[in-house]
């Protein structure tokens, strides 16, 4: 999906010139965005796997599934433009190495749940590290379009993306293990050594930065009012996720959180 693309040499030295006089900052915002949310999409459709491969292949966690799937090929594509835009070779070429990977051992993952309502480990883990590969490569994107384009994403619309990403972290982690009869990782190898609680403790203190930072008076106010409320039923799972479960309404806020911080950021980009 990420094609490579070959630069002429004698044009090398010249590219930041290049980048500074024809991209103009809504669009460098715009390729920023479209990164970020491809990252965020690689998240949710490793969640969606968790929780397709708990519910032993039901049905409708498959459709889920599907859905998330279209939504990461759109996000994909939408990438590949900011990629190719600022001519990230190495970081393209390395995501089209990890697109093979996932997609080689996703597939698999996926006709082994539907035949047989489990999967392999081995495949699940290879899926899965080949996923963060990519998520990685996409954060290294993320800063070179930063730096190539000479735009800055405001201070306030960062914390609010990085939030949503340590949400979906969180997220995913909590129902990879509730999936679980045993709470078990099907990674062998984690490349986070972050517990669930010790990421909703700074999702907390960042929500509370947040507090600080956005004005009573602001449009935004509400917004994060509501995503503080919603926090309430859920800060006590997470902290104590060796306890009773609750996947529902982690799935059910964690959803609505997400959409509602990145809304708030680009809001504001």
């Amino acid at each position: 999906m990420f094609s490579r693309i070959r630069v002429l040499a004698t044009l090398a030295s010249l590219t930041f010139l290049c980048f500074a006089s024809t991209t103009s900052a809504s669009e460098a915002g715009d390729h920023l965005r479209s990164v970020h949310k491809t990252r965020l999409a690689f998240l949710q459709t490793a969640t969606g796997f968790y929780r397709l491969q708990g519910s032993n292949g039901d049905p409708k966690y498959a459709k889920e599934m599907d859905d998330q799937l279209a939504v990461l090929r759109d996000q994909v594509a939408e990438a590949n433009v900011a990629l190719q835009r600022y001519e990230l070779n190495e970081q393209s070429s390395k995501i089209d190495i990890q697109l093979m990977s996932m997609f080689k051992n996703l597939n698999a993952a996926l006709a082994a749940i539907k035949q047989n309502g489990y999967v392999d480990f081995s495949v699940a883990d290879a899926y899965l590290k080949a996923n963060d590969a990519i998520i990685q490569q996409l954060n290294e994107s993320y800063v070179a379009i930063e730096n190539k384009s000479g735009h800055t994403v405001p201070e306030l619309a960062q914390t609010l993306r990085d939030q949503s990403m340590i949400m979906q972290r969180m997220y995913g982690m909590y129902i990879e293990r509730t999936a679980s009869s045993f709470g078990y990782s099907y990674r062998s190898d984690q490349q986070d050594d972050a517990t669930i609680d010790t990421l909703a403790k700074q999702f907390s203190k960042n929500l509370e930065d947040l507090k600080q930072a956005i004005p009573v008076h602001s449009e935004l106010r509400p917004t994060l009012t509501s995503i503080r409320t919603k926090w309430e039923f859920l800060e006590k799972s997470f902290l104590n996720y060796t306890e009773k479960t609750v996947p529902f309404l982690v799935t059910k806020f964690g959803n609505q959180i997400i959409l509602d911080l990145n809304t708030m950021a680009d809001s504001v980009d």
